[in-house]
């Protein structure tokens, strides 16, 4: 009885650790030396704050679509109408490799210019 008590801490311990510890998890923030840059930093601030990447990537374009909607208000008729405006926006994605001898990779997600995601992968 205790020997499988101990095999299922030790299982469970063990799968705790590989979640921990597992590849390509995200975080929002990355630091550079005694700095942070984090998600929502433009490009130049993490430029500046890191300095080059191993790599920059292109990864191409994505549509974004945004609605908008106006309301107009007459007050002689007491009425208020409406209208909705669609606006889309080509976004270009880039993705940026950080890293060094020994330690795991970072790489940055920009869209339009701006820090949307941080993933770590495996060790350089």
């Amino acid at each position: 009885m205790i020997g499988r008590k101990v095999s299922y801490s030790l299982s469970f311990l063990t799968l705790t650790t590989c979640i921990l510890f597992s590849t390509n998890t995200f975080s929002d923030t990355m630091r550079c030396g005694s700095k942070l840059v984090k998600t929502g930093d433009s490009t130049t601030k993490v430029i500046l704050t890191c300095g080059e990447p191993l790599q920059k990537e292109y990864l191409g374009t994505r549509i974004t679509e945004e609605r908008t909607h106006i309301r107009y208000t007459n007050p002689d008729y007491n009425e208020t109408t409406g209208r909705t405006y669609t606006s889309k926006k080509e976004v270009i994605v880039e993705k940026w490799t950080y890293g060094q001898k020994g330690q795991f990779l970072k790489f940055l997600i920009f869209r339009d210019g701006v820090l949307d995601e941080i993933e770590t992968g495996g060790r350089y």
